[in-house]
């Protein structure tokens, strides 16, 4: 189909909002410590997730609620206890997040990783849940078959858009255009971390940095150093907290600053993020 060309979309499964409110169902009483644990567990948990105030905390305290969970079953939690207690666990997180803007639903999915927040909810009825509700569930395992569902509209649309067709009023431009201005899209040249991943890019930063000793560090060292810390300050970790990156990031630069001011006292030419000895040149 060319350009302006109209498009039936599909609808997707979205699993639907619970309208009851949160609660906790009681713990039955045992003789055993174990079950007495796991019931501590769960009724903190429960006291956790009803006091979140933003997606981390809803996130945590949703895995701590489910670990507490399992802990009773396996301790004989009557199986329809369970299933209430799974019926208010999805209450409680679907209604934080349905308490938030499309605006905010759309940068903590952008956050998260969804490609292309923008081009779902298109057949959503008046008053249903957004799609990006559920995807962003932290009750539901990322690999659910709704989840990819819903990533995988998005990426279908966008690559109808990317062939020239306009779809729902919108073009190309127009969704690139959305997209620059989340805050959870990544810039260009940049790369999505996970805390650990940034860890393992300090930590391998901090092995350049050793091996590259002021006033005796070759080209070929300051090269590696230079290199490893662009592949730090290019990181975005939605994981940890901005100052705690911006942090590492400054840190970084500081040493590669004195590393690359030592070496053009030494007679090392340094020139942009690139490093060469005089006669290399």
């Amino acid at each position: 189909m060319g350009s302006g060309a109209k498009t039936k979309h599909a609808s997707y499964p979205v699993a639907p909002a619970e309208s009851t409110t949160a609660v906790a169902p009681s713990v039955p009483v045992s003789d055993t410590q174990a079950v007495t644990a796991a019931g501590e567990a769960y009724t903190e948990a429960m006291a956790q997730l009803a006091g979140v105030q933003d997606f981390a905390g809803l996130s945590e305290a949703t895995a701590a609620v489910l670990e507490a969970q399992s802990a009773l079953v396996d301790e004989g939690w009557p199986a329809q206890l369970a299933a209430e207690a799974e019926k208010g666990l999805k209450a409680g997180t679907a209604g934080y997040l349905c308490s938030l803007s499309i605006e905010e639903l759309q940068e903590l999915a952008a956050a998260q990783g969804f490609e292309h927040p923008g081009l779902v909810r298109w057949n959503t009825p008046p008053g249903g849940q957004h799609p990006l509700v559920h995807w962003l569930d932290p009750v539901y395992p990322p690999e659910s078959p709704s989840k990819l569902a819903i990533q995988a509209k998005a990426a279908e649309r966008y690559a109808q858009l990317a062939a020239g067709q306009t779809l729902n009023g919108l073009t190309l431009a127009d969704v690139t255009a959305q997209e620059a201005g989340l805050s959870g899209h990544n810039p260009p040249g940049s790369w999505q971390a996970t805390p650990a991943e940034v860890v393992g890019a300090l930590t391998s930063f901090n092995q350049a940095l050793a091996e590259a000793p002021p006033m005796k560090a070759s080209g070929e060292q300051l090269a590696a150093l230079v290199a490893a810390e662009n592949h730090l300050a290019s990181a975005v970790c939605y994981g940890m907290p901005v100052e705690d990156l911006d942090a590492a990031k400054a840190a970084a630069k500081a040493n590669v600053d004195q590393r690359l001011a030592s070496a053009n006292w030494a007679g090392v030419v340094v020139f942009g993020s690139r490093v060469a000895s005089p006669w290399a040149l």
